[in-house]
């Protein structure tokens, strides 16, 4: 049969030109992870690892193997390795829903794509092959906090900074790749329309120079395969494709299982096997959501792409917290200034002028501007969109992966199914928030909450309803 996977040739990068940024100790490796700080070369590359159409900037090596990394509280295990930021694979595949997106190859080469303007960064710039410290830094901490609170979603093994990548088969050195990227912006001045976009544009330049550092990401998952994955193979390969997606990922979650000493088994060879592994998933899926919004965060991007076939949410790079807290330490009388007259550091918005603001006692409370553009009441519910986001986007994936991938396997009665999956969900839902009441200095409950979810998930997934993507403020 047909793999879903393709394989890309990719080097390794030479050690001297890796600076170790950060390496967990606590996890149980046969190898150094520095050694697979591999980049993407179809002219000299003499390795070969699974490439899948689109997962842009990550390959894996393709082994299943029991990885251990020892938690506070309990151990968790892992069972595949993959590397991310070696390069922009499957250039002529990317697919992007933002207007308006422009991006600019260096050298006329596939390997590093540039994109002046994106709205997934702070610094408003991208490159897509590529991996930020920053962003992967940021990753490290959030999942290290969710990962001990039992949340099931990825690990670094090792976070390596690099000073080339390579283009066209050549190494260049990333003072050489910050060098064409300026001079593109350069250029973007000069044509430039107001002083505004000058302005934005020189701003770029000078945190390409300065803070700007590419590395090569060691990540670790139970499962490198999303529902996204099923869905292309669905049409591309047809269903054998898609049972042997969720074979592997049950051999993973059986590895898992052995390790931890747990006896539950799962079998990907029957269609009652099927359902036991994917009503699984989708309870993690919920328990997962309410992990987060339990610790007060949420993750933005609860799509198919981000959700793995072992249960996990990865690509935490756009975890927020929801809410920011700003504590008064004057007088009474001069409390009400201090909230008009907002963050001196900040753009100069009164706190009062914030989404779901509220005076506490000891200051105020409002929405975070780390979640971007979903800090306004949705009409539906009322929720934070970011909040409602992550509810609407689980959901929605789970209702796609009923439609387009379940209902086409031999045996899988999905009308029936869905209701089963839709209260998994919400019991996961229910017990990752385990009674915590994160959001009520905005005055959202914890019944609150888990009423939105049941009703999201009970049209959604049970009924199969469409529910439009959350808008933007």
């Amino acid at each position: 049969m047909e793999s879903f996977f393709s394989q890309e040739h990719f080097r390794s990068l030479p050690k001297e030109s890796l600076q170790e940024v950060y390496e967990n100790k606590r996890v149980e490796l046969p190898f150094i992870p520095k050694d697979l700080a591999f980049f993407v070369d179809t002219t000299h590359g003499n390795l070969q690892l699974r490439v899948l159409p689109y997962h842009h900037r990550s390959a894996d090596l393709g082994i299943s193997l029991p990885i251990v990394e020892r938690g506070k509280r309990e151990n968790r295990v892992y069972c595949q390795v993959d590397v991310k930021g070696g390069g922009f694979l499957f250039p002529k595949s990317f697919e992007s829903k933002k207007d308006g997106i422009v991006m600019g190859q260096l050298d006329d080469a596939e390997e590093v794509y540039f994109m002046p303007d994106s709205k997934e960064t702070p610094w408003s710039y991208d490159f897509l092959g590529l991996m930020d410290e920053r962003l992967a830094m940021r990753v490290t901490e959030v999942i290290e906090m969710l990962a001990e609170t039992g949340m099931r979603t990825e690990a670094l093994a090792g976070v390596y900074r690099t000073d080339r990548v390579v283009i066209n088969g050549q190494d260049v050195s990333i003072d050489d790749l910050k060098e064409k990227v300026v001079d593109q912006l350069q250029q973007a001045i000069s044509a430039a329309n107001s002083d505004h976009e000058k302005s934005e544009l020189e701003g770029k330049i000078e945190d390409l120079k300065e803070n700007f550092d590419p590395v090569i990401v060691i990540r670790l998952m139970r499962s490198v395969l999303r529902i996204r994955d099923m869905k292309e193979v669905m049409g591309d390969i047809g269903q054998e494709g898609v049972v042997q997606m969720i074979s592997e990922a049950c051999k993973n979650l059986n590895i898992e299982a052995k390790a931890l000493g747990h006896s539950d088994r799962f079998d990907a060879s029957t269609p009652e096997g099927r359902e036991k592994w994917v009503k699984f998933v989708c309870f993690w899926y919920g328990k997962n959501a309410g992990i987060m919004h339990r610790e007060g965060v949420v993750h933005q991007f609860l799509h198919m792409g981000n959700l793995t076939l072992a249960g996990e949410v990865v690509d935490m790079d756009s975890v927020g917290q929801l809410l920011t807290h700003k504590k008064f330490r004057g007088r009474p009388e001069n409390k009400e200034k201090w909230i008009k007259r907002g963050d001196r550091n900040g753009d100069g918005t009164p706190f009062s002028e914030r989404s779901f603001f509220r005076s506490t006692d000891d200051g105020c409370v409002f929405i975070s501007p780390e979640v971007g553009l979903h800090q306004q009441p949705d009409e539906r519910f009322g929720l934070p969109k970011a909040l409602l986001k992550d509810l609407r986007d689980s959901c929605f994936s789970i209702h796609l992966m009923c439609k387009n991938i379940l209902t086409k396997l031999p045996g899988m009665n999905v009308s029936e199914l869905r209701q089963k999956l839709a209260d998994d969900f919400v019991r996961g839902y229910k017990d990752g928030l385990d009674g915590s009441e994160p959001f009520d200095k905005i005055g959202i409950t914890g019944d609150r909450l888990i009423s939105v979810c049941t009703e999201i998930s009970e049209s959604v997934i049970a009924r199969g309803e469409y529910y439009a993507p959350i808008p933007i403020d």
